[in-house]
């Protein structure tokens, strides 16, 4: 460094020290430097470009959680969904499939998570199969409470095409009246059985015995009033 000096003014700092020596500390800015002086003049960026990257941003937790909220969704699954940035799937399934928010969240927020924590899939479970699942049931005109019985079959089998979920699950396409009309023998049936006779007991009984071909082609809550009805 003491060469440098008879060929100019080295362009760098250095460290005085006791005894009235220097030593190297650092090279002035320049190419060589990893970072600019703390002095630089700031750099100006534009509103514009501030606007923008602002408009990219996700919406903040506490609005997601507003959001959760407005939607019903159970407090409880709130941490999950969040954790595993599932709110803007939430949206697209229930704008798309035409789904409530709710049962999509809680589709996800309880069922999903306990299958992960109960049950080891065959393959690599894609999260994607989930919008796939509901746009399924959504083109075939199925009422989305089928979600409940395929959602576990889908996420065991990952690649089994959803054709054979149904398949598995034996389910078979009866129309509304098809399934109102058979509840009067069913009643019946409970009245010659049963020792219980609540109108509770009568419906849950009669809703019982609904089910297994009711849900997917009817809304249970709807079957549940006709019954009721009945009692």
């Amino acid at each position: 460094r003491c060469d440098f000096a008879f060929e100019g003014v080295p362009n760098e700092t250095r460290k005085s020290r006791d005894n009235g020596t220097t030593i190297f500390e650092r090279v002035l800015p320049g190419p060589d430097r990893m970072y600019p002086d703390t002095d630089s003049a700031p750099i100006s960026i534009s509103q514009k470009l501030i606007d923008k990257a602002q408009a990219s941003l996700p919406p903040a937790v506490s609005d997601r959680m507003i959001q959760f909220r407005t939607w019903g969704v159970p407090a409880d699954s709130w941490e999950y969904l969040l954790k595993n940035n599932m709110p803007s799937l939430i949206e697209t399934i229930a704008s798309e499939c035409d789904i409530p928010a709710k049962f999509v969240a809680t589709q996800l927020g309880h069922n999903l998570k306990y299958l992960e924590g109960c049950v080891a899939p065959s393959s690599e479970f894609k999260l994607e199969r989930i919008y796939k699942l509901f746009k399924y049931v959504k083109d075939q005109g199925i009422h989305h409470q089928i979600i409940d019985e395929m959602l576990p079959v889908a996420y065991r089998h990952p690649k089994m095409a959803l054709e054979s979920v149904l398949t598995t699950l034996r389910f078979e396409p009866v129309s509304k009246e098809d399934i109102t009309q058979a509840v009067p023998d069913i009643a019946e049936h409970f009245d010659n059985i049963s020792k219980n006779k609540t109108k509770s007991a009568r419906t849950k009984w009669i809703m019982g015995q609904l089910r297994p071909i009711a849900i997917g082609n009817i809304d249970l809550a709807e079957l549940y009033k006709i019954v009721e009805g009945n009692s």
